[in-house]
């Protein structure tokens, strides 16, 4: 089991590949991956399958979503 610590890390770096994360909350990131190679070398595979996932999603188009269903609404 993960302790509080470990559990709060995780939502941290979430937040900070993600974009979201404040000056504070970098930090921590930065302090953790210094604590050991280990660390390290999880986040750049984090950030590297983080990297990975955003380039193979597609924008989302709302007004083609919208056409769509306005599509679909008519047809039925």
């Amino acid at each position: 089991m993960m302790s509080m610590k470990e559990d709060k890390i995780w939502e941290i770096i979430a937040l900070c590949l993600s974009g979201e994360a404040n000056s504070k909350q970098k930090k921590q990131v930065i302090e953790w991956r210094s604590e050991s190679q280990a660390n390290e070398l999880i986040f750049n595979e984090l950030y590297q399958m983080w990297q990975q996932k955003n380039s193979q999603s597609p924008p989302f188009d709302s007004q083609k979503a919208f056409e769509k269903l306005n599509r679909k609404i008519q047809d039925s």
